[in-house]
C-alpha cells in the first residue's frame, strides 16, 4: 500500500495537563482535529491555539506539544504512514493549521477506529479512502475572495505563505493568483507594510522553519529541504548559508554544542 492508516483515536486533556511528543518518535503524518474546550499547540517555532472545528497537522520527525488551555479538552487524531503518506499530505495542499474544518466526521473515524487492526485488502483499501475522505473533508474555505481593504492584502498573503511555504511551485505568481490580484500590485503593497518582497518573505518562513527542524529533529538536511519546499538541497544549502552565514550542518553542530 502507498499509505495506511497506523493509528487512530481520541484524546481528553485536563485544564495545563500536556502531551509531548518528540520527532523521532513520531515517524508519522497525523491530523488532530479539535472537537472541544480549547487547547494550545506549540510547533513550527509558534504557539497555535486549537479550538472546537480547527485542525492542525504534523509530519514525520517534528517535535509537538500539545495542552489544555481550558477545564478540559477534547481532540481527535489521526496518523498515517508509507512510502507516500507525505505525499499524500502534499497532494491536498492543505494548510498546517486552519479553523474552517467544521465538525468532525465521526462515522468515518468510529469505522477506522474498526478498521485499522485489520490487515487483509480490502479493509486497508477501505481505510485508505476514509483517509482521503477526511482530508477533502477538512479542506478550508477558497482563499481567493479579494480582501475587503487593500490594508488586509499582505496579512492574507502572509496566512497564506505561512500555511503553504512546503510547496515548492509556490511563487509570487501564484500568491497573487489565489489572492485575486496581480504581482504588481501585491508586491506594491506587501513591501510597503512589511518592509520586504512576497519572495524574500516566503524564503525567510521557509528557512526559518528549516532552522526549527535542524534544532528539534534528527531529519537529514534532504529531507529537511523537500519540507520548506526546495526541490534540490544544493539550492536549501545556498539559501541556509546566505541567511545565516552558516550551512545547515554546521548550524546543527552549533546548536548541539
Amino acid at each position: 500500500m502507498p499509505f495506511y492508516v497506523h493509528s487512530v483515536g481520541i484524546t481528553s486533556l485536563n485544564y495545563r495537563e500536556t502531551r509531548l511528543k518528540h520527532g523521532f518518535r513520531n515517524p508519522f503524518v497525523e491530523l488532530m482535529w479539535s472537537l472541544s474546550g480549547t487547547g494550545e499547540i506549540a510547533g513550527f517555532g509558534r504557539n497555535y491555539p486549537m479550538r472546537p472545528g480547527e485542525v492542525c497537522f504534523f509530519l514525520p520527525g517534528e517535535d509537538h506539544l500539545v495542552r489544555a488551555i481550558s477545564r478540559h479538552w477534547t481532540y481527535r487524531w489521526l496518523c498515517i504512514d508509507g512510502p507516500l503518506a507525505e505525499a499524500v499530505f502534499f497532494s491536498f495542499k492543505l494548510p498546517r493549521h486552519f479553523r474552517a474544518a467544521g465538525p468532525v466526521p465521526e462515522e468515518w473515524f468510529a469505522e477506522l477506529e474498526k478498521l485499522v487492526s485489520c490487515s487483509d485488502r480490502a479493509s486497508l483499501g477501505r481505510a485508505a479512502g476514509l483517509v482521503l475522505a477526511i482530508y477533502g473533508g477538512v479542506l478550508p474555505q477558497a482563499e481567493a475572495d479579494a480582501p475587503d481593504t487593500p490594508e488586509q492584502l499582505p496579512e492574507r498573503c502572509v496566512k497564506y505563505i505561512e500555511a503553504r511555504f512546503s510547496d515548492p511551485a509556490m511563487s509570487v505568481q501564484q500568491l497573487a493568483d489565489a489572492l485575486a490580484t496581480s504581482p504588481v500590485t501585491l508586491t506594491r503593497r506587501f513591501r510597503a507594510a512589511m518592509k520586504c518582497s512576497p519572495g524574500d518573505y516566503l524564503q525567510l518562513t521557509r528557512l526559518r522553519h528549516a532552522q526549527t527542524l535542524l534544532t528539534g529533529t534528527l531529519l537529514p538536511v534532504r529531507a529537511i529541504a523537500k519540507r520548506c519546499g526546495y526541490l534540490r538541497p544544493a539550492s536549501f544549502c545556498r539559501a541556509f548559508r546566505r541567511r545565516f552565514g552558516l550551512t545547515p550542518e554546521a548550524f546543527r553542530r552549533q546548536i548541539s554544542a
